[in-house]
């Protein structure tokens, strides 16, 4: 259990002390940022929202312990929200990934480690390694693959379908992507 204090309304030399239910956490915004706003208390189990508009889907930042609960190959994780805007984390491994395309959204492919082939319908395909991103105009027919795990970082638009109109092995709903 927290303690959170709250300065309650003009009697700024009163405190309320609460003991806060083991789900709940002082925001990290709320102790960086005083005055934005954010009133300081969010859920931060699965997913919260601070009053300031920052938005993420895990108290974690570092992107190796997050990657180390991923299981699944070609299985998004959704870590956080920038305005309309995914932020999502995956593993790739293997060709299982189909050709589809996104009519409505660009998609931004980010590798962290390993490297990816990229193709591209009409184009010739070509591989991104570590450090390096690319991004998939809409309407843009494509795929990627790799033999070796590749991690990535995912930008896409919110409702953007994670194998575009095609249904296959690997594809999640956006509660499957889920953090």
């Amino acid at each position: 259990m927290s303690n959170l204090f709250i300065k309650v309304g003009m009697l700024r030399h009163w405190t309320l002390s609460l003991e806060l239910p083991a789900n709940l956490t002082l925001c990290q915004y709320a102790e960086k940022k005083p005055g934005t706003g954010c009133p300081g208390l969010c859920c931060m189990q699965k997913s919260d929202r601070c009053y300031d508009g920052r938005i993420m889907k895990t108290t974690e930042r570092n992107l190796e312990k997050i990657f180390a609960t991923i299981e699944n190959y070609f299985s998004p994780k959704i870590i956080g929200e920038v305005n309309d805007v995914y932020i999502k984390l995956a593993k790739v491994k293997g060709p299982d990934v189909p050709w589809h395309t996104h009519e409505h959204e660009d998609e931004l492919f980010y590798v962290l480690s390993g490297s990816l082939v990229m193709e591209q319908k009409d184009r010739e395909s070509f591989t991104l390694s570590a450090g390096e991103f690319y991004i998939i105009p809409k309407g843009v027919e494509h795929r990627v693959h790799c033999e070796q795990e590749c991690r990535l970082m995912l930008i896409e638009n919110k409702g953007t379908r994670h194998t575009g109109d095609v249904k296959a092995s690997i594809t999640k709903s956006e509660d499957e992507q889920k953090y």
